[in-house]
């Protein structure tokens, strides 16, 4: 009987702020529509498991549940959604922590990017919702210099700009991923 481990090279957890694309990710890599996918924040009710095949690593990938719709206090609420997305960063080997390109990075993106660098894990940072951004020639490097700015031990990982609306740049995560993998 084997056990998780043995059916997985690595893992991988989406993680980020409700509403910036995680869901409508993890859909797009694993090709299929599983989870439900509205503009409503706190959609993902459950974490699923989903396994993929990755020029041949089998790549776990943990959906996180966002939060939930609740007529409770907000920060009992964020507590939770906190207490999940630690959980899956405990669980994965690399986060891939999503960010709204259109909100920026923000002290709760901040307090997200601390966490899976305290527990020593491998990230890569996705700038999603790039199709949103009215862009020049610097505005994809003046982003990377603000964030760095804001967060300066993200220099050490790598950071993709997507729209997983248009599918651009989807694939570059997964490749990401292996090379964080393979470091």
């Amino acid at each position: 009987n084997k056990n998780n481990d043995d059916i997985h090279d690595f893992s991988i957890a989406v993680i980020g702020m409700p509403n910036v694309g995680k869901s409508s990710f993890v859909n797009k890599i694993l090709n299929r529509k599983q989870n439900i996918v509205t503009n409503i924040a706190g959609t993902t009710r459950d974490s699923i498991d989903s396994y993929l095949k990755y020029y041949s690593k089998t790549i776990r990938v943990i959906d996180t549940a966002g939060l939930r719709k609740s007529s409770k206090i907000k920060d009992e609420i964020e507590y939770y959604s906190s207490v999940r997305t630690e959980r899956s960063i405990d669980d994965c080997d690399i986060a891939i922590v999503m960010i709204d390109g259109n909100k920026g990075f923000d002290n709760q993106d901040r307090d997200i990017v601390r966490m899976v660098i305290d527990k020593g894990k491998g990230m890569l940072l996705i700038i999603n919702k790039w199709d949103l951004i009215v862009k020049d020639s610097h505005t994809m490097n003046n982003y990377i210099k603000n964030l760095l700015h804001a967060y300066p031990a993200m220099c050490h990982y790598p950071i993709i700009f997507t729209s997983i609306k248009e599918n651009k740049r989807v694939q570059d995560v997964l490749l990401s991923c292996l090379r964080v993998y393979k470091d």
